[in-house]
């Protein structure tokens, strides 16, 4: 049986090529793939790193391999807005209606309501910050006269005329479509944006922005959590992984980086700081304090910092005993923290907010805050301006603290005579940014919307939903039976 079959084998000479030609194929491919450059200990699909100024290439991981580029489209929604506010077609108080098809987005997003007209930097703040897409789907049917299929024909056209060259875009919020691009094109855009458009890069620089009574936070973590971060975006779609653009800056050197299809959200940042070490390799300092700090935390989430200061640079050395909140006037708590630094080698970062009230239960000071908020005018407010609500603890008893934070000195004095002029009574506090993380304020009801992780909808909501239906429908039945007997 053996030999016939081998006889067969040798007797078919086209047979014995074709074998051995797919066998050869085979080899080289094993070959190219084992002497690709694979990132160390990363699990991602590309990658890669320029230099801003001369769109130098400095590293790369299959940088022109197709990827879906989840909410990473909102860059090019977010560009053809920039571009719209330079050519006078609208301005930032442009009032906007939501559709009712960008209000029906699926999460992340702001919640608008149809019939709706935010103005266009609220829904470009959204977009940059929160990644809604409900706002990036209002904004493209705005700037394409009602239809976002149009929208997304005119960000294709764009980004061939950037130099885009494999990136096809289906809609303007980056949700599953048929849309794809690569590290490259994504780097690509990324520089034109910073280069067209300086005056609006500072959107992308935003850690928190306030709608309502609730504060949002930047979903790139590394904003957070490295000094020499100034942007740009992140992306998540079940389909495209976890991805990231990032710009940063040190030493006069400015670099943008694109991560694709992380497995995780932590693989993402973890690579992304691999990126940055070799931006630093080049220069004869060594990278800020903080950096090194950073680059051991295994997963941002658990270590998110909560601060808003300017980008000032933290040492490596952390409080032997953490300090809270300050419930003293401002002059003697920040002389309390001020001796409490300098015997424990370090140099606390102290910033201001103002506290309208204590008071028994959350919910009472939930709502002092927000009226306090709205009190508060416009011009002593910015972006990093919150609400929260501390609790304090007296012996047994837990009082809670309204706060408005986020000010400087003077902001915070001239924002409590205004709401003591108008009947709030109020004092001006501080506390330290070398301080233990902030304490979790319930002005954000839903964490897992607040998620950097953009694209991925809300379970937890669908869950309870759907245990509610199951109790009404219980509850039927069981009229139904006693009514029947």
């Amino acid at each position: 049986m053996a030999k016939t079959s081998l006889a067969r084998f040798w007797g078919n000479p086209r047979k014995t090529i074709t074998i051995t030609r797919t066998a050869i194929w085979a080899l080289l491919a094993v070959v190219c793939a084992a002497a690709a450059p694979r990132p160390a200990g990363a699990t991602i699909a590309s990658s890669i790193l320029i230099d801003e100024a001369s769109g130098r290439l400095l590293q790369g991981y299959r940088p022109d391999s197709p990827h879906p580029p989840a909410s990473l489209a909102k860059l090019m929604t977010l560009y053809l807005a920039f571009e719209a506010l330079e050519q006078g077609k609208i301005s930032l108080a442009t009032p906007v209606e939501v559709s009712f098809r960008a209000a029906a987005m699926s999460p992340s997003k702001l919640y608008l309501r149809p019939g709706q007209e935010p103005t266009v930097e609220l829904l470009i703040l959204a977009t940059a910050v929160k990644s809604a897409n409900d706002a990036a789907a209002a904004l493209g049917e705005h700037l394409a006269g009602g239809s976002e299929a149009a929208f997304a024909q005119r960000m294709t056209a764009k980004a061939r005329e950037l130099g885009m060259r494999s990136t096809v875009f289906a809609n303007a919020s980056g949700l599953p479509g048929g849309a794809y691009t690569t590290a490259r094109d994504m780097a690509t855009l990324a520089r034109a944006i910073h280069t067209r458009f300086p005056k609006y890069s500072h959107y992308f620089s935003r850690r928190y922005f306030q709608y309502g009574a609730r504060t949002y936070r930047n979903t790139n973590r590394l904003l957070h959590t490295r000094s020499e971060v100034d942007g740009m975006k992140t992306g998540y779609t079940r389909a495209s992984g976890f991805n990231l653009v990032a710009s940063a800056e040190y030493r006069n050197q400015k670099v943008i980086l694109v991560v694709l299809g992380g497995r995780t959200s932590s693989q993402r940042y973890r690579h992304a700081e691999s990126l940055l070490g070799v931006a630093y390799r080049g220069l004869p300092a060594t990278p800020p304090a903080n950096v090194a700090v950073a680059a051991k935390k295994e997963d941002f989430a658990k270590k998110d910092d909560d601060d808003d200061d300017d980008e000032a640079v933290k040492p490596a050395v952390t409080p032997k005993k953490p300090q809270g909140f300050s419930l003293i006037p401002r002059a003697e708590a920040s002389t309390r923290y001020r001796d409490e630094d300098s015997r424990n080698g370090t140099h606390g970062i102290t910033r201001y907010g103002v506290q309208v009230g204590s008071y028994r239960n959350r919910s009472q000071a939930q709502n002092a805050a927000q009226k306090a908020y709205y009190s508060v005018p416009a011009a002593f407010r910015s972006g990093s301006t919150r609400i929260a609500v501390i609790p304090v603890k007296y012996g047994r008893k837990t009082q809670y603290a309204a706060r408005l934070l986020g000010f400087n000195h003077s902001a915070a004095s001239n924002t409590c005579r205004h709401l003591a002029r108008r009947g709030l009574p109020c004092q001006t506090v501080s506390y330290s940014l070398q301080s233990a993380a902030l304490p979790a304020t319930p002005d954000v009801p839903n964490r897992a919307d607040d998620d950097d992780d953009d694209d991925r909808p809300a379970i937890k909501t669908k869950a309870k939903a759907k245990k509610s239906v199951a109790k009404r429908n219980s509850r039927k039945s069981l009229r139904r039976y006693h009514a029947s007997r």
